[in-house]
């Protein structure tokens, strides 16, 4: 028997119970998977985000500084990747300019 697939919801993150939720395929083939008619409305007919909302697991919490610390840290860890990479198809990686 093979282990049951874990999903969260699509907008508040919340994890789904297999047997529970829904699955909503765009017609661009998009999947996604929503916990309840709250989350769906939200997210397909009034277009908001996640992450504005405090009940939602997207909300960053500690402010705007701490999202923008961790905007900043996935960026860090990009370039570092992208240098490796350059670095292991013997290619010099380019030298950024500081600001």
């Amino acid at each position: 028997m093979s282990p049951v697939e874990q999903r969260v919801c699509s907008f508040c993150g919340q994890p789904l119970e297999p047997g529970t939720g829904m699955m909503f395929i765009k017609k661009d083939g998009s999947v996604y998977y929503f916990d309840r008619q709250r989350c769906q409305t939200s997210l397909l007919y009034q277009h908001r985000l996640g992450r504005r909302f405090k009940w939602t697991k997207h909300y960053p919490r500690g402010g705007a500084k701490a999202a923008e610390e961790e905007i900043r840290k996935q960026q860090v860890a990009a370039e570092i990747a992208k240098a490796e990479t350059a670095e292991k198809a013997g290619k010099k990686a380019p030298a950024k300019a500081k600001r």
